[in-house]
Parts: C-alpha cells; sequence; structure tokens
C-alpha cells in the first residue's frame, strides 16, 4: 500500500503466511504480494536465479551491490523474473556463500562422500558432484537439523 509517497509494507514472521520456501508461488498467484527470500531458492522455477544471492567464490556484498545498483545486475534480475510476472528487489545482501559448518572435521573431499548438508544453490550443485547428499531447508530449521542429526553440515 502507498501512503504519503512511501510504500507500506506488513511483515509477517516466517511460515506465519505460506510455507517455507513456497514465496515465489506464493507471489506469483497473489497469494502475498511479495516475499523476502534469497533467490537461489527459486533455482527449480529459473536456474538463473541463484546468480542473485550467494554464489560461492563470487562477489563480496560490495561487488554485489555494485553489480546490482550500477552493473546492471538488476535489470538482469528483473529480466528473469519477468516471465513470472514479478519484479525482484533487493533487500540486503548475503555477501559471499561460505564453504560451510560442519560436524566433524574434513581431511580430504572424500570425507564429503555421504555428508549430508544443508546448502542451496550453486554451491549445492558442487558439493553433490562430490558426493555430498544436499537437503535443501529453510534458515530457521538449519540448527534443529544438526541437533537431530538431519543434516551433518552447513553453509
Amino acid at each position: 500500500r502507498v501512503h504519503g509517497g512511501r510504500l507500506k509494507i506488513q511483515v509477517f514472521g516466517a511460515g506465519e503466511l505460506i510455507p517455507a520456501l513456497e514465496g515465489f508461488d506464493a507471489v506469483r498467484a497473489g497469494t502475498v504480494e511479495m516475499n523476502h527470500a534469497n533467490s537461489y531458492f527459486w533455482t527449480g522455477k529459473t536456474f538463473a536465479a541463484q546468480y542473485f544471492t550467494a554464489v560461492p567464490f563470487g562477489l563480496n556484498f560490495q561487488g554485489i551491490n555494485g553489480w546490482l545498483y550500477d552493473g546492471g545486475g538488476q535489470q538482469l534480475w528483473n529480466e528473469v523474473y519477468a516471465p513470472f510476472g514479478m519484479v525482484a528487489m533487493p533487500c540486503g545482501n548475503t555477501g559471499v556463500q561460505m564453504t560451510g559448518w560442519f560436524k566433524k572435521e574434513i581431511k580430504s573431499s572424500a570425507d564429503l562422500k555421504g555428508l549430508k548438508m544443508r546448502i542451496p544453490g550453486l554451491a549445492g550443485r558442487v558439493y553433490a558432484a562430490l558426493g555430498v547428499d544436499v537437503k535443501l531447508l529453510p534458515g530457521g530449521e538449519i540448527f534443529p537439523a544438526l541437533e537431530r542429526g538431519v543434516i551433518d553440515a552447513a553453509e
């Protein structure tokens, strides 16, 4: 809602209106007007979405902001979302995607085989190629999943 030339947004907590990881479809269907989430969660909808969040060995947060605001990244992001009837609106910045936090020491790539890890996006594809059992979990479920042994690591 616009009020006095400003956009007024009513914020709801994760899972309050829609289930975790369903924001893209909820916005597209008009269930909600917007959703704040990392775009790499929408890789299954459009592969290019993951390039607008954390990319392994990619730009730091200043580089991402420079690309988005001054290097044509925002326009490209909107082109990616246009077929879905949506526009992107950067809200914060995740910076570089971390390698991970592991329950046990990783001494070689062999230690990754069969490891259950929460890691979305391009990094998840890289880890999967190394034998990691990649899991896609919402941020609020990472710590409980580590405690229960559902995952062995997270980024």
